[in-house]
């Protein structure tokens, strides 16, 4: 079985998104879903982190970075699911033409980190 990963991005324009991915471990389930009706890209593919899935080591953390976005430990953590990014464009008009990932259906993914620490999302079989 190989793996396939895929650059996140688009996370600075989703605050806190850039915080919650700095806190989160390798392996950190993640879910992506197509969004047809992006007025911007119809290829467009969204990646999601269940609020469950932070780790409560990471909440101490969490709670001393999070205020000068104008969030708290208990917004994060109350709301189900955190919109923290996308699949760059070009990327993701592949898996979308492919039919990796269709309108409607959640893909089920992980965390992972590039050797430059850059977030990534990890498919457990290459999708490609």
């Amino acid at each position: 079985m190989s793996q396939r990963t895929f650059p996140i991005v688009g996370a600075f324009y989703r605050p806190p998104a850039q915080t919650l991915l700095s806190v989160l471990p390798v392996g950190t389930p993640l879910t992506l879903m197509a969004e047809p009706d992006n007025p911007y890209d119809p290829n467009a593919i969204s990646v999601w982190l269940k609020s469950k899935d932070i780790p409560i080591s990471a909440h101490a953390e969490l709670e001393n970075t999070l205020l000068p976005f104008g969030f708290d430990l208990d917004q994060i953590c109350s709301q189900e699911d955190w919109h923290i990014g996308y699949i760059p464009k070009e990327i993701a008009a592949v898996l979308r033409a492919n039919g990796v990932i269709e309108p409607g259906n959640e893909v089920e993914v992980s965390f992972a980190v590039a050797p430059n620490g850059s977030p990534r999302v990890a498919f457990a079989e290459a999708p490609l």
